[in-house]
Parts: structure tokens; sequence; C-alpha cells
């Protein structure tokens, strides 16, 4: 296939076309093969006419990592905007349609219920946060924040009858080993 006159064809196509906002300006001369940013060097492509344009300029110059990177970026952002039209469009439809069925509003019970939660709510989310932190410190220095005997039981009744890997297994039997040796006082733990 022949690249570059495919190129020269779209940019003959586009030159004299005027500025306007839903076009994209283009180099002719890429930057980084010496182009410059000057009028005669530059051309408004459509955002699809400037993707081919960039596509056709990474196969004319393969290899050069900068043209790639272009094509790569302007696919994406137009894949961006394409999915974001879609989604506004869908979501305009959508509203519209619970408009003309009168469903876009909330009965009166819904507004009562959500009234009263909003109201229940006395706290900053800081106010929460530094609650929740209070009480783990305050459990932890009386000692209550481990398993008591049936939350263990209901966790190793849950955990019978699983296989484990040898790796595990061993991990496992290590770990015991070395910590009933830490209890004992015969191993001491490094700082």
């Amino acid at each position: 296939m022949n690249y570059d006159r495919i190129y020269e064809s779209l940019i003959a196509t586009a030159k004299g076309r005027p500025r306007s906002e839903d076009l994209e300006e283009h180099q002719i001369v890429p930057t980084c093969k010496g182009g410059a940013f000057d009028p005669s060097n530059t051309v408004y492509l459509t955002v699809r006419e400037c993707y081919i344009a960039r596509r056709l300029l990474s196969r004319i110059h393969f290899g050069n990592i900068r043209l790639m990177q272009s094509v790569r970026f302007m696919a994406l952002k137009w894949f961006v905007v394409r999915e974001s039209e879609k989604r506004s469009k869908r979501a305009r439809k959508a509203w519209e349609t619970r408009r003309a069925n009168g469903t876009d509003k909330f009965s009166d019970e819904q507004r009562a219920k959500m009234s009263a939660s909003q109201q229940a709510r006395t706290e900053t989310p800081e106010e929460a946060r530094a609650r929740a932190l209070k009480a783990h410190e305050t459990r932890r220095a009386n000692g209550t924040d481990t398993y008591s005997a049936e939350q263990r039981q209901r966790m190793s009744d849950a955990h019978k009858g699983k296989k484990q890997s040898p790796e595990t297994v061993a991990k496992r039997l290590a770990t015991r080993e070395r910590n009933k040796a830490l209890k004992a006082g015969n191993l001491t733990v490094p700082v």
C-alpha cells in the first residue's frame, strides 16, 4: 500500500479549509520530523481524518515512537469522546422517558424516609472515623480486641476439610514452633 500517496491526498483535500471549533489542528510534516508550527505546515482536519493521518504517518515513518504514541493518544481520545457522548445520550433518553411517565419524582413516603435518615445523622464523617478509632484503641488497651472462644470455633469449623499446600502447612508449623520458643524464652525477637 502506498501510504505516502494516501496521506498526500488526505492533506490536499483539507488544505484551505477554514479553522473551526470541531476541527483538529494537524502539522503536515510532524514536529518530530522537523516540521514547524507555522500556517504553511498546518491544516485543519476532522477528528476521524486526524486519526487516519496519524496512522498513516506512523506507517510511513515506521518505528518512530512519537508518532506511534500520537496514534495511541488519538485513539484513546476518540474512544473516550465517543463513549461519553453515547452515555450522555442514553442518560438523557432515560431521563426524558422517566419524566414523560411521571416516574422522575420521589413519592411522599420515600421523601419522608430520606429526610428522616438525613436528620438522624448528627456526626460528620471525620467525627465518625475518630469515634471508631477511639473505640478500637480502647478495645486494644483492655485486651478485648481478640476473638472470643465461640468466634474462634466458628472460624475453625469454616476452615475444616479444606486442602492446604505443603508450603502452607510447613509455614504454619514453623510459626507455631517459633511462637512456642518465644513463650518459653528460648528465642528473642530481633528489633
